[in-house]
């Protein structure tokens, strides 16, 4: 349920940032105390995003969180299943008697991105592992959860971070 609030609060903070970008606003310049008006953006521009969005992945991505986990998941205890409206893959994966899943909204957004809707923007992870242990299950789960069929999600997270 605390993923699910995450989600909403964050698809609100991004609506209103992106109502914020479109409305007319005043902006002091650099070396300057005068304010410069901009214009609101036109259809035809861009979306303003940042070169860096981080994801907290415990109980924001996905549940539960790998500090309470004590086995590394498996590639032969995956539960497969509907991604969304993009066919099927991965999206559980055992961790003892414990299964790793995302949260749809955040499996959506993972889509956006990988299919390329915010261009330029490049991803990161942060989470409460904080033992070794914590660490490995996560990542193993990064590369068994599937975004879309056949992507994983460590190969969206390494998308471009190529150079």
């Amino acid at each position: 349920m605390v993923g699910v609030k995450l989600a909403v609060v964050a698809t609100a903070l991004l609506n209103e940032a992106q109502a914020f970008v479109s409305r007319p606003r005043l902006v002091v310049g650099l070396g300057s105390s005068r304010p410069l008006r901009m214009a609101a953006p036109s259809d035809a521009d861009e979306l303003i995003l940042p070169e860096l969005c981080v994801f907290d992945l415990d109980m924001c991505v996905w549940r539960p969180e790998m500090y309470e986990l004590s086995v590394l998941p498996s590639p032969d205890k995956v539960t497969r299943g509907a991604l969304l409206d993009k066919g099927d893959g991965v999206i559980g994966v055992a961790s003892g008697g414990d299964t790793v899943r995302m949260f749809p909204q955040a499996l959506r957004v993972f889509q956006e991105y990988w299919t390329g809707k915010y261009p330029g923007m490049r991803l990161a992870a942060a989470s409460s592992a904080d033992t070794p242990l914590a660490v490995k299950i996560g990542r193993k789960a990064m590369t068994l959860l599937e975004i879309v069929p056949g992507v994983t999600m460590e190969e969206v997270f390494l998308k471009g971070w190529e150079d």
